[in-house]
């Protein structure tokens, strides 16, 4: 197995004991998001969540609630947000996947995706816990900021995205990976913003850079374009499914800057 560090999984084991402590809470604040949605049965909530009617009431009643009103809308009344039990929750999704971590596993596994999503959350949940930053300028000191928190998360969510598009190629076709993410399948109305082509500079480690256009045909894989004419080649999964995805978010960002009044974009 993949052997995390010891004081790693004291952490976690720490991690345990405090979720432990805010799990009362944490069921209250449920089961007042499902009374203020409809589930207000207080006999088939105990009976489907193995609770005493006694717990529910007094659950209910520390969210702000009166079970007895049971045709009254309702606004619970919740404790703010805790970040720390976010990254508990997070710490132990990553500690439970590293149990069944392998030497050599390949990076689509499992385990890998798993611990990966569950490092990801950990990040959400520090950023929660996070106070404003005094001040927003050009001097990047403090690690512990919201800004730096951000900076990790957007990291670590490429990292998930790397992870996902290498599965997500290993199980599907040509054809089913270009049609996941072609024009159709990708856009909900005329006026959504769509990558039909890209021309770009590539800086290599290597100190080289080569100039590349990607263009995309409806329901084909990428065709990529280097300044070698013969370099021309067809994207294989992986690569194409990563572009595709680098490409929605460029849309996105340019859509506001170049999109013109429309009925359905005032």
């Amino acid at each position: 197995m993949v052997k995390p560090k010891p004081e790693s999984v004291l952490r976690d084991l720490q991690a345990c004991d405090r979720i432990r402590n805010s799990l009362p809470g944490l069921r209250a604040t449920v089961l007042a998001l499902g009374w203020s949605v409809g589930l207000r049965n207080i006999n088939e909530l105990a009976r489907e969540v193995d609770l005493s009617r006694g717990t529910i009431y007094k659950d209910l009643r520390s969210r702000g609630i009166n079970p007895k009103l049971r045709d009254e809308p309702v606004e619970p009344t919740y404790p703010p947000m805790s970040g720390q039990v976010i990254a508990d929750l997070a710490s132990l999704i990553a500690a439970y996947a590293a149990a069944f971590r392998q030497e050599g596993e390949p990076p689509t596994s499992d385990p890998k995706f798993v611990f990966c999503a569950g490092a990801l959350l950990q990040l959400v949940g520090r950023l929660v816990e996070t106070p404003p930053d005094d001040a927003i300028d050009d001097d990047w000191k403090h690690e512990d900021s919201r800004a730096w928190r951000l900076v990790d998360i957007l990291d670590d969510l490429e990292t998930l995205l790397e992870i996902t598009c290498s599965a997500l190629a290993e199980n599907t076709t040509d054809a089913q990976a270009a049609k996941a993410f072609s024009r159709t399948a990708m856009t909900d109305t005329a006026f959504d913003a769509y990558v039909e082509a890209a021309t770009f500079r590539l800086s290599l480690p290597d100190g080289r850079t080569v100039n590349v256009e990607i263009t995309r045909d409806e329901g084909e894989l990428l065709t990529i374009r280097g300044d070698d004419p013969r370099e021309d080649t067809q994207a294989d999964r992986r690569e194409h499914l990563a572009l595709v995805n680098g490409f929605r978010l460029m849309a996105e960002a340019m859509k506001p800057r170049f999109s013109t009044k429309s009925p359905q974009n005032p």
